[in-house]
């Protein structure tokens, strides 16, 4: 076995240590049938396959760089692995040891609202994070649909912590202390960003971690507000990372009111890629028009806000975010 290789499999610091990793890999493919960079690109060396073939065959991450840069983070190609490789965290990790001379040691605020803060000890804290961060009225309405009596929004978001590990950048000692020193106290976060909530869940394994959608779907009556003439687009990453503790909830969803939803014939959800850091291998515009190919709609209701701009490009439909439904009612 060759010293790289060997570094590779002890390798583990975003990845689920209970779960496989690209040694388990068997080359079947099935990763590559929801993938959208496969599906732009039909090169079987730029998916996970590829990646975990090529490092049983004694690849570097510097001879794979291509394809470790070429991933978008969906996450569907996780939701349907028959050995349940943890395809995210071994793409983060590769991305690290491509990576790992750059630190991250400051904290990225630019753009955050002040009018948003808020002093005082809540109980649950929400993290807008990057993806939310230009969309000032949004973030309002989720403080609002959440309880804005018991729910603070929080000045550090953690959006370069996010950014950062997606990118496989370090984040410092420093950084990672004052992040959690800031949202200290709170026994709930509400967190949009996947990356993010695995992050929390390592670093404070005792503070419940929710997600953005759960937590909304949670205060609003979701049946009631959409209706057949809607397309649903799921948020990918966090769907796709607890697919089996979400699919059951999506389908009644979906057979209750009738909706349409960016989901394959596995139910995993079809990315646009959004928001991803890297874009290498993606176009949003060409995986938005795939989803909507040959559907009739009259209304897009997205879980991703960098997914409202993406739809309205292509698409002369409504568009609006899943936190403006209790706002703008089906009418069908």
């Amino acid at each position: 076995m060759l010293p790289h290789h060997r570094k590779l499999k002890n390798s583990r610091l975003f990845r689920d240590n209970s779960r496989p990793g690209y040694e388990k890999c068997n080359g079947c493919r099935v990763c590559t049938l929801p993938c959208p960079v496969w599906q732009q690109t039909h090169d079987i060396s730029l998916t996970h396959c590829g990646r975990a073939r090529a490092i049983q065959c004694g690849a570097s991450p510097d001879d794979i760089r291509e394809s470790i840069q070429a991933c978008i983070l969906c996450g569907a190609c996780e939701s349907v692995c028959p050995f349940g490789i943890d395809t995210l965290g071994m793409t983060i990790d590769l991305r690290y040891m491509l990576n790992k001379e750059k630190a991250l040691s400051e904290p990225t605020q630019e753009g955050r609202p002040e009018s948003l803060d808020k002093k005082g000890t809540y109980s649950r804290l929400f993290l807008p994070g990057r993806q939310l961060r230009s969309h000032q009225q949004l973030v309002l309405n989720i403080h609002s649909i959440l309880d804005d009596s018991e729910t603070a929004i929080a000045y550090d978001d953690g959006s370069d912590i996010s950014r950062a590990v997606e990118s496989g950048t370090t984040v410092t000692k420093e950084r990672k202390k004052q992040f959690v020193r800031s949202i200290s106290g709170a026994q709930e976060l509400v967190v949009p960003d996947m990356i993010l909530q695995r992050v929390l869940k390592k670093w404070l394994p005792e503070v419940k971690v929710t997600g953005l959608v759960s937590a909304i779907l949670n205060k609003i009556n979701i049946f009631k507000l959409l209706g057949q003439e809607d397309l649903y687009i799921v948020e990918t990453r966090g769907y796709n990372s607890d697919h089996n503790g979400l699919v059951k909830k999506y389908d009644l969803i979906r057979k209750k009111t009738g909706c349409q939803m960016n989901m394959d014939l596995h139910r995993s959800a079809v990315p646009t890629g959004a928001g991803s850091v890297y874009l290498t291998a993606v176009s949003p515009d060409e995986q938005a028009r795939w989803i909507i190919k040959g559907r009739e709609f009259k209304r897009i209701v997205v879980e991703n806000p960098e997914d409202i701009s993406v739809f309205k490009k292509v698409s002369d439909a409504e568009v609006i975010h899943v936190s403006e439904l209790n706002r703008r009612r089906y009418n069908g």
